[in-house]
């Protein structure tokens, strides 16, 4: 089942506007560590002894006054399989669904985002 869910796109850059860019720019250092700690701690334990932890990247990019947080994880070929990890996918070899990690997510939600 899929579901889709509209976000005002410029809303982070509204608030950049309405009070600053250094209000996104520290919630996105805050955000970037929550995201950063929850991804090494949630990186394990899915297959019993493989981390992902090194095929993840998670940074800061900067777009006029706004702020974004990114991460991207390379998968085995070498593509970027983010999505998949952050929400989950089906797994050919396991032949079944894999819940993703839902990184991005919490860290959003633990800083103040829905």
């Amino acid at each position: 089942m899929m579901a889709r869910v509209s976000i005002d796109r410029r809303l982070s850059t509204k608030v950049a506007e309405w009070f600053g860019p250094a209000i996104t720019a520290a919630k996105a250092d805050d955000v970037l560590a929550d995201a950063r700690a929850l991804a090494a701690a949630r990186a394990v334990g899915r297959d019993p002894g493989v981390s992902v932890a090194g095929d993840l990247s998670l940074s800061k990019h900067y777009h006029g006054i706004d702020t974004d947080v990114c991460l991207d994880v390379e998968g085995r070929d070498g593509s970027n399989v983010a999505v998949e990890h952050e929400w989950g996918a089906w797994n050919e070899q396991r032949h079944r669904f894999v819940e993703g990690h839902h990184v991005m997510r919490d860290a959003a939600r633990m800083n103040g985002g829905y």
